[in-house]
């Protein structure tokens, strides 16, 4: 569990590698409640729903998709933890910005892609309010990094990252199968994502080289 007020990447004690595999049990509580938030406003008809098959839940994909962000937060930008934390409650439309360049000292922010398998894949979906096709306008040029579950409850890990070119480059329609509720998609397989070794050389390693 990374160190509350953190100002440089985290590494291992042993290897001194940038730590990928991070645990949030310790924000349980804040997400939940986040959570339970979202739900409340989805019930009143302030916000839609976020399913994309009748086997998932609001409440689980949202679970599971903060408390990825945070886990990517803690991985890339750990000094801006209050910061995300203050910018996701305020439930601002961000798409392709999870985690502003700012933070991160470089020129492009950072959208967190959510995935349960290990070996899944990075999915783009349209933008909400919008219909048809994905197409290539709605891929920002920002850094996906895609987040999974580790073998350990609350862990997650990144597992690796693509920017918008390489994305256009690589990606699949339809990669995986939709079904009658579900939005069209583009996606890139887990294993054809640059790594997040590569990631790291890119970004500077401290808080004070923004």
């Amino acid at each position: 569990m990374p160190p509350k007020g953190a100002r440089v990447r985290l590494r291992c004690d042993y290897c001194k590698r940038p730590i990928i595999t991070v645990g949030v049990e310790d924000y349980k509580k804040w997400i939940k409640a986040y959570v339970d938030r979202l739900e409340k406003a989805r019930l009143e008809g302030k916000i839609g729903t976020r399913r994309q098959t009748t086997k998932e839940s609001d409440h689980s994909i949202s679970m599971a998709g903060t408390s990825a962000e945070l886990a990517a937060c803690l991985i890339l930008a750990p000094w801006s933890l209050a910061d995300w934390m203050k910018r996701t409650e305020s439930s601002k439309p961000n798409r392709g910005c999870d985690l502003p360049a700012s933070w991160l000292g470089g020129n492009r922010p950072v959208e967190v892609k959510y995935t349960a398998h290990r070996n899944g894949h990075l999915l783009i979906r349209p933008p909400r309010g919008t219909i048809g096709p994905m197409l290539a306008e709605y891929v920002n040029d920002s850094i996906y990094v895609l987040m999974t579950d580790d073998l350990r409850p609350d862990t997650y890990t990144a597992v690796g990252w693509v920017g918008r070119s390489d994305f256009l480059k690589h990606g699949n329609r339809k990669p995986v199968p939709v079904g009658e509720r579900q939005r069209d998609c583009w996606g890139v397989r887990a294993d054809r994502l640059n790594s997040m070794k590569f990631l790291f050389s890119l970004l500077p390693d401290e808080e004070n080289a923004r």
